[in-house]
């Protein structure tokens, strides 16, 4: 590379360069104010971020009833707030004419709260996968 360079490179005083300077991302730039439905309790509001859902499908329904009818499906969703808590936020979709959604919510401390509110089924699994939350029991 040196012979390549001016002999007066060494010489530049980079003091008197003007350099531009990097300004950082405000963390707060991506969240928003979400208010969650809860079924018999009050809404829950607060500033924050998805931090994963999962859905079942009408045709794969948690809870489908026995006689075949997959109306009804679930849709999960995990929230952090602005303060480190986590959000959980499940809701029970129908399309049944004589049926209303479902909606249920837990403020979590830690993980272990969010596990116990939303169990370890194939969708709360799901959810886990995306949030990269580790749902699993060690053994020596």
């Amino acid at each position: 590379m040196a012979d390549y360079l001016d002999s007066d490179f060494s010489s530049i005083n980079y003091s008197v360069l003007e350099i531009e300077q990097i300004i950082d991302i405000d963390e707060d730039s991506y969240m928003e104010t979400f208010t969650l439905d809860i079924g018999n309790a009050p809404n829950v509001r607060f500033t924050g971020e998805l931090v994963a859902n999962a859905a079942s499908s009408d045709n794969q329904a948690i809870g489908s009833s026995d006689n075949g009818q997959t109306d009804r499906w679930t849709e999960l969703s995990l929230y952090k707030t602005k303060g480190g808590k986590f959000i959980c936020h499940q809701v029970g979709r129908t399309r049944r004419k004589d049926e209303r959604d479902r909606f249920s919510g837990k403020v979590c401390e830690t993980l272990e709260e969010v596990k116990e509110f939303f169990g370890h089924g194939w969708l709360s699994k799901k959810l886990y996968a995306e949030a990269s939350i580790d749902d699993v029991v060690e053994v020596e």
